[in-house]
């Protein structure tokens, strides 16, 4: 199993699902002698999210499957591309033809 402690006033976020997924079938982790080991070799099958509130937490199952993992690696395409495109807006065009660069 795979766990993800929250602490949100709101509880759990969608998005978490897409976070234990890629955590869950990431290809490597890293042991404590800080060596790669597949990841697959910790026969994770399920994932919950532990909302710990000042009075109290509850133990919710969350949908980490490999359909939300290929959602989440759909997401970061688009993350991506959009961090490392911001040269493809120019510079603004005033009256005159001029450009304000």
């Amino acid at each position: 199993m795979i766990a993800d402690i929250k602490t949100s006033r709101s509880g759990i976020w969608p998005e978490t699902a897409l976070q234990l997924a890629a955590y869950r079938y990431a290809e490597f982790y890293l042991d404590r002698e800080r060596r790669e080991q597949p990841l697959e070799s910790l026969g994770i099958t399920s994932a919950i999210g532990i909302w710990v509130r000042a009075d109290d937490y509850d133990v919710v199952p969350i949908e980490a499957s490999e359909e939300q993992f290929g959602k989440f690696l759909h997401i970061a395409v688009g993350a991506r591309w959009q961090k490392n495109n911001g040269e493809l807006i120019g510079a603004p065009i005033h009256p005159g033809g001029e450009s304000a660069a």
